[in-house]
């Protein structure tokens, strides 16, 4: 993993060395689109820190909604330096402040990725073939591997638990399904995820002067959404990229094109969460200080 990396990071920064006055746009774009892209960043957040709130109700763990968002922001920071780091950092929160077991905590890591990665791949499969139908772009490659994902996702729904080898892991999902209204709340705020993440990538597309039809954004969320799955590098830093230029004939877009709108969503998202990150950690150390403050009296 740590090869790959390596790997990864080394032809990343072999383009921008050969390539950094492509980049040198950035210092013209109209603040309206810093602010615009910043605030849909924020929205997005909130989204998430509902999202999972609902799902830790589920399992019987009330947290302030200041507490949520402070975990989501904070997770969201760690993910962008560490795979993954969000998750690992959440996990041993709860389990400290709330004593919420980490088997709970796979349950809900379960949960989220059933119920959001299956209506994400049902919606960008129904799009991707209305594209490849009737628009005439070949989106071929990218159709069929959310048909894949959708395809090893759909049996969860009836495979028994006792079938499936990560028992414990799954054990989430047959805590959600008892509620369908629950389940389509869940759908319902993954849609909406979708339609932040067009409205973000349409406007950093505006911001850099390029006027992208909807099946552009689709495209280019669509491989976003692929490369967070597979996320071995932090933030999906070269892997996005990668991605993007791999279907880049489908987007319509040139390499520079491609890689600017990309880099350009990371400078501007990247600071925000800098500083809400550090200012949530902030708040979640003075909240567990004072929670651990009477133990250590007594």
């Amino acid at each position: 993993m740590v090869l790959i990396n390596v790997v990864v990071f080394y032809f990343l920064l072999r383009y921008l060395r050969g390539n950094w006055r492509s980049f040198l746009d950035l210092r013209n774009i109209n603040f309206i689109y810093f602010l615009s892209i910043s605030i849909v960043q924020i929205v997005f957040i909130l989204q998430n820190t509902l999202f999972n709130g609902l799902l830790l109700r589920r399992f019987n763990l009330n947290l302030s909604f200041s507490e949520l968002f402070d975990l989501q922001v904070v997770g969201n920071l760690l993910n962008k330096i560490l795979p993954r780091g969000g998750s690992v950092y959440r996990s041993v929160y709860l389990k400290k402040i709330h004593k919420f077991s980490y088997t709970n905590f796979l349950a809900t890591i379960a949960g989220t990725y059933i119920v959001s990665f299956l209506a994400t791949t049902i919606f960008f499969v129904a799009f991707l073939a209305w594209i490849q139908v009737f628009l005439k772009v070949d989106v071929f490659n990218l159709l069929l591997l959310f048909i894949v994902f959708f395809l090893l996702l759909l049996p969860l729904f009836f495979v028994p638990l006792n079938f499936i080898y990560l028992k414990r892991f799954f054990e989430g999902w047959k805590i959600i399904s008892k509620d369908f209204k629950f389940v389509i709340l869940l759908i319902f705020f993954s849609f909406v995820g979708i339609m932040l993440s067009f409205l973000q990538f349409f406007l950093v597309l505006k911001a850099i002067g390029l006027e992208a039809a909807l099946y552009q954004i689709v495209i280019i969320s669509g491989v976003v959404f692929i490369t967070t799955i597979v996320n071995f590098t932090p933030d999906g830093l070269g892997l996005r990229e990668a991605g993007l230029l791999l279907f880049g004939g489908s987007i319509g877009l040139s390499m520079e094109e491609i890689l600017l709108a990309s880099f350009m969503q990371r400078i501007i998202v990247f600071p925000i969460m800098l500083l809400t990150g550090g200012f949530s950690y902030f708040r979640l150390v003075r909240r567990r200080y004072r929670q651990l403050k009477p133990s250590v009296i007594e």
